[in-house]
């Protein structure tokens, strides 16, 4: 299916960036090199792609669809944990955001902390979020939805895609500056 599909593909998106991240994290502890720039890629890349695009449609579609047609179940599943994971998620990124705008007034040791934290944290929150959505979320939606459905999924994620296939691309250009920035270190 065209909608779960690309959701795992950006998943794939997502946890590159959760893993280079740490290799920054590592690199800092190890060789005490520390560029906040990095930090603010990763959160405009987290901010936008994983959070406004990514969960931006999971919650626009996909969530919508599995909440009126199989009520009981995404209740559970949905409301009562990939929606809490979210709003956490943009906690974190707050949390992030506020650690890096600390930093830049007074670098100290404990903003760098706070920075490293925040950036690690959200990433083993995603980690573990994006098995659950493609081993467990996904697989369900695909099964018990009915085909229509389905198809209208389809539908509405291309629409939601080509309107945002420009923003899409700056954005993949971050994580590409992530990912190399990591493979310096």
């Amino acid at each position: 299916m065209y909608g779960t599909e690309l959701l795992v593909k950006e998943h794939d998106d997502i946890l590159a960036a959760t893993k280079a991240i740490r290799k920054i994290c590592i690199n800092i502890l190890d060789t005490n090199e520390f560029n906040v720039n990095i930090f603010k890629t990763f959160n405009n890349f987290s901010k936008n792609y994983a959070d406004s695009h990514h969960h931006g449609k999971e919650e626009k579609i996909l969530f919508k669809y599995m909440l009126e047609e199989l009520p009981e179940i995404s209740s559970h599943l949905v409301t009562n944990g990939m929606l809490v994971e979210h709003d956490l998620g943009r906690m974190y990124m707050m949390n992030l955001k506020e650690a890096i705008e600390s930093y830049e007034l007074n670098p100290t040791t404990e903003a760098k902390m706070d920075i490293m934290n925040n950036s690690l944290t959200y990433a083993e929150l995603l980690a573990r979020h994006i098995d659950k959505e493609n081993n467990i979320l996904y697989p369900y939606a695909e099964k018990n939805l009915n085909s229509k459905t389905l198809d209208i999924i389809n539908s509405e994620t291309l629409s939601f895609e080509n309107e945002n296939q420009e923003q899409v691309k700056l954005l993949l250009e971050d994580l590409d500056s992530i990912i190399k920035f990591s493979l310096d270190k």
